[in-house]
């Protein structure tokens, strides 16, 4: 038997439905006119800081998930099935690249720039801004927490563990721990035993 509290709450869960699609198609919509470009079924959840938006490119089915912070003084490039981890933050200097696939955990710090720290007789946030590429390839993990700083290329299938410390660049399908991030092994080589 239908009641009609049940008819009620039926028209209730209808109205949230529409109401939250309506609020994904306004987000889309706006993002699409300020972004340099957003791929298709992408998605930008709530909280997210973005800065200069038209200096960022996002692939198609990628997810910026909230509180990420997106902050370019060079381009920011994101492929296509990436994810964003809650809390992460990219700064570009240069170029900020990132391939298809590459799966951030939450709390993640991407740089491409950074101060001059040689010399010592000046104040340091009156030092110049140095600005490098940093090159994530595709089918990257990384983990909860890791920093990859300024000019360092990840190679291809490579994993960075939670918490590392990325300063050298990370050969394709190694997998980096500690800090600084070392090679532990290459996932190639498992692969192929």
């Amino acid at each position: 038997m239908v009641t009609k509290s049940t008819n009620y709450h039926s028209i209730l869960y209808f109205i949230a439905l529409v109401i939250i699609k309506l609020v994904e198609l306004v987000r889309r919509i706006f993002w699409a006119i300020f972004l340099g470009f957003i791929g298709k079924s992408s998605v930008i959840e709530g909280g997210v800081i973005i800065r200069n938006p038209k200096m960022i490119s996002i692939g198609n089915n990628t997810i910026i998930a909230a509180q990420t912070s997106l902050i370019p003084i060079g381009p920011i490039v994101i492929g296509s099935h990436c994810t964003t981890g809650i809390g992460s933050v990219f700064i570009s200097g240069k170029i900020l690249s990132i391939g298809d696939w590459v799966h951030f955990g939450p709390g993640c710090k991407v740089f491409s720039v950074n101060h001059d720290i040689r010399n010592v007789h000046s104040c340091m946030m009156a030092k110049p801004i140095i600005k490098e590429s940093t090159i994530i390839g595709d089918n990257v993990w990384v983990g909860a927490n890791a920093v990859i700083l300024s000019g360092i290329h990840v190679g291809k299938g490579a994993v960075i563990g939670a918490g590392a410390v990325v300063t050298k660049d990370v050969p394709a399908y190694s997998i980096v721990v500690g800090v600084p991030a070392k090679v532990l092994r290459n996932r190639m080589i498992e692969v192929t035993k």
